[in-house]
């Protein structure tokens, strides 16, 4: 506060008024009438600054400033050092005062209580796990038998035996022969055309036709084989007939599922139909509908229901897109594509939902195997065989091997049966 009254402003004040004090002096004692006091002072003033007089009293004022500021100085360091001294005593008497914290007492660690039984889904998807691992064996010794077909849509670096796939293609095959397949050489001979299988029904008297049959028992081949494939039947031959005789014949020869088939909503109510015609002993489960249809069918069915309590669960691409969390909790025996057509784009969210997908095994069902161009068919074996089919660079040029094609793909099953 005393600072503040110390400026330079002030400092002239007070040498004015200095000199207004000694003027005042001077006009009194010459006893001049009140008229001429003012001319006088005026001489006085003049005669003050011009003596310099009033840079004199600046001079003082500054000094006096300067004195006055030391001061105010010496006091702020004093009250500082007081103010730490009265703050520090009471600290230091809490710090001796304050009792000591005890030692830190571990808490035992609890006994491990008994392992939570696994659920259905668990026990299953680890079968299934299994299962997968020895379809990829049967699989690896599949690509070694048709390695010459294969190898033009390999990458350069892959076309070698020795390459890193090769070698993973050899090992996978020696560790199935090791397992004690029923044959040591790298083909497995085809079925023959097999019988309608028992779970089929539809009325007395009813048999499938002979193509039927066929197609039926190519499918059971390629399963033998572990690599699937894609059936290409035109429309109206009954793929959907062949497709379901295919599942009852696996689950005739105990392979009970879960599979998963996903097909357009247009024909979503012929697939449940047809099971129950053809083949009701195979329980069917559509997961369609709005979010709280959808939720009842995750808690009755994806997330707990054990084998026992469905076969097939069909539902549309749309709702994989929707639901893929749910849709993905479990793992397939077979996730069958209908239209198989609707994932030539590998990038769209169909492409990438349908990738998402565990399975064991992989069919496509399509009335255009061949598609409109090479790189859509390589959308569709990429997702069949990501591991084999991995770049699309092979099928993006113009090339003539249509070997691997004829194994996998067939446009027809009678025009497949006649080709030489």
């Amino acid at each position: 506060m005393c600072a503040a009254l110390w400026k330079p402003t002030a400092s002239s004040a007070f040498s004015l008024f200095k000199a207004s004090q000694e003027c005042s002096a001077k006009v009194e004692a010459a006893g001049l009438p009140f008229n001429e006091r003012s001319r006088y002072t005026g001489l006085l003033w003049s005669e003050a600054k011009s003596n310099g007089v009033s840079a004199q009293f600046e001079a003082l004022a500054i000094e006096e400033k300067h004195a006055v500021m030391g001061q105010i100085q010496r006091w702020d360091i004093l009250m500082s050092e007081w103010l730490e001294n009265r703050n520090a005593e009471p600290a230091a008497a809490a710090s001796r005062d304050r009792p000591k914290p005890e030692p830190l007492v571990k808490k035992p660690k609890k006994a491990p209580g008994p392992p939570r039984p696994a659920t259905a889904v668990q026990v299953r998807n680890k079968e299934l796990k299994q299962g997968t691992e020895d379809a990829a064996a049967r699989r690896a010794r599949w690509f070694a038998s048709n390695w010459e077909h294969v190898k033009p849509f390999l990458p350069p670096a892959s076309q070698d035996p020795n390459s890193d796939f090769g070698k993973k293609i050899l090992r996978q095959t020696a560790a199935h022969v090791a397992a004690g397949s029923a044959t040591k050489e790298l083909v497995i001979e085809p079925l023959p055309v097999q019988d309608q299988p028992r779970s089929i029904v539809g009325g007395d008297g009813f048999t499938m036709y002979p193509y039927q049959l066929e197609g039926m028992t190519w499918m059971l081949n390629q399963h033998r084989q572990g690599v699937g494939g894609i059936l290409g039947d035109e429309m109206g031959l009954g793929k959907t007939l062949q497709v379901i005789a295919f599942l009852a014949a696996l689950k005739d020869g105990g392979e009970m599922g879960p599979h998963m088939i996903i097909a357009p909503l247009s024909v979503l109510p012929t697939w449940e139909r047809e099971f129950q015609r053809w083949c009701p002993s195979i329980k069917v489960v559509q997961f369609h509908g709005n979010v709280e249809a959808r939720n009842d069918l995750w808690r009755d069915y994806l997330s707990t229901a054990s084998n026992n309590q469905f076969g097939v669960i069909i539902t549309t691409y749309e709702m994989l897109t929707a639901a893929t969390s749910m849709l993905t909790h479990r793992t397939y025996s077979y996730v069958i594509l209908d239209e198989a057509q609707r994932i030539k784009n590998e990038t769209s969210l169909i492409g990438q939902a349908v990738r998402k997908l565990r399975s064991v095994n992989k069919l496509l069902i399509t009335g255009t195997p061949l598609q409109n161009d090479m790189h859509e068919l390589w959308a569709l074996l990429n997702f069949m065989f990501p591991d084999v089919f991995a770049s699309s660079e092979k099928f993006d040029m113009v090339c003539p091997h249509f070997g691997l094609l004829r194994c996998v793909c067939v446009s027809s099953v009678a025009a497949f049966a006649s080709t030489p």
